[in-house]
């Protein structure tokens, strides 16, 4: 970006940096070039909070963006359900099966977890799963939508692993997997006993005082 982007200077109020002219400016011209509709910024400095919003949450009719608007986290969703394991993680007293970052997810799943390999399947750890470490490429495509008549549940797409090839052998790349994270959301509501959505909001989003934060199911 240009030096008009630039970081403030050790010193200055950060928060203020988003009052100021070129800053704004900047913004509304990033949003042109890529064709953003709309979009709400915040900047964090300890206790002190700015924030401002820009452009339209909807085009028709016509509604200006605000501070309030409710958007779409996408994959931003993974940090809370990494959370969501690491709470499995710190409290195993809590659940009948223990669960560590090395433990295996074939015994933490013995009936669903089950990859295109047996090799595979006998080294997969909870670690591997989070950082897509597997070997699974995206496979995107073979899960069914929502939007289906008959829709794919967590369950159901873990056990669909069985069917679909590695591209790597697992803990040897990075490999983005959209997948892996339902499986994590899976293995939360198996050892919990809770639906994801009861068990985010019962131990972070209640907690943090998230209150416009949902997920989909909420």
């Amino acid at each position: 970006m240009s030096n008009e982007m630039d970081s403030p200077s050790h010193g200055i109020n950060v928060v203020s940096w988003l009052d100021e002219p070129a800053t704004i400016s900047r913004i509304k011209n990033l949003m042109n070039d890529f064709h953003v509709p709309g979009l709400a910024v915040a900047i964090v400095d300890g206790s002190e909070i700015r924030y401002r919003a820009f452009g339209n949450a909807s085009l028709d009719p016509q509604t200006p963006c605000t501070p309030d608007t409710i958007f779409d986290i996408a994959s931003c969703s993974k940090a809370l359900t990494s959370l969501a394991v690491a709470l499995l993680v710190e409290n195993e007293h809590e659940f009948s099966t223990k669960v560590q970052w090395g433990s295996l997810m074939s015994s933490l799943l013995p009936d669903d977890f089950v990859l295109s390999t047996a090799e595979a399947t006998n080294v997969v750890m909870v670690e591997d799963v989070l950082s897509h470490r597997t070997g699974l490429p995206s496979h995107d495509l073979s899960i069914l939508s929502i939007e289906s008549k008959h829709p794919d549940t967590v369950r159901s797409i873990t056990r669909n692993l069985r069917h679909l090839a590695l591209s790597k052998e697992p803990k040897t790349t990075y490999r983005y997997s959209n997948m892996m994270y339902t499986v994590a959301t899976h293995l939360i509501e198996t050892l919990s006993q809770q639906a994801f959505s009861h068990f985010l909001h019962e131990r972070t989003l209640g907690p943090l005082g998230m209150t416009s934060t949902f997920t989909g199911s909420a």
